[in-house]
């Protein structure tokens, strides 16, 4: 309880924040990831009912591609890993941020892209809108953390990132 209470309490509040963010990217990320390799029908009926939930019909194409839920999975675990490459050491990994975002734009804008000019399904505009969400919490979080590095150093972080040497 004493590293609860020290992490809620530290002096760098936007790292702290980042923490927190990150964490639940990471998990949004590679837990449903695991479910698209081991249960896909799972993670297909979640797809639907979604759907269901926003006035959609039933889904009108045909999902069924190992090749394309593999591709998907790898590319959903890429984000979780790289979320997690940031929280590990956010000053060493700060490069990442730009493949990380680029990766979910490229997913964001594709929903988008599908929804407007190939078939208008609700839930394309809602992932877009979603994934867009998505980035702007994965530029803010880390951007407003790696600045407060700067000027606050890492010794005083909770958790401490891995392989830190105190540069400010």
């Amino acid at each position: 309880m004493s590293w609860f209470h020290d992490f809620w309490h530290q002096e760098n509040k936007p790292y702290r924040n980042f923490q927190i963010a990150y964490t639940i990217l990471t998990l949004n990320f590679i837990l449903p990831a695991i479910s698209y390799f081991l249960t896909p029908d799972t993670a297909w009926e979640n797809f639907q009912s979604l759907a269901r939930l926003f006035g959609s019909t039933d889904y009108p194409f045909p999902e069924n591609s190992q090749y394309w839920r593999i591709l998907g999975a790898g590319n959903v675990m890429t984000l979780g890993f790289m979320c997690f490459l940031l929280q590990v050491n956010l000053r060493k990994y700060y490069p990442t941020l730009l493949p990380l975002v680029f990766l979910k734009g490229c997913s964001a804008f594709g929903f988008l892209g599908v929804y407007e000019w190939i078939y208008p399904y609700s839930l394309f505009l809602i992932a877009f809108v979603f994934d867009g969400i998505t980035m702007c919490v994965m530029i803010y979080f880390a951007t407003s953390a790696r600045k407060s590095l700067d000027t606050v150093g890492t010794m005083s972080l909770v958790p401490q990132p891995l392989g830190a040497v105190d540069h400010a």
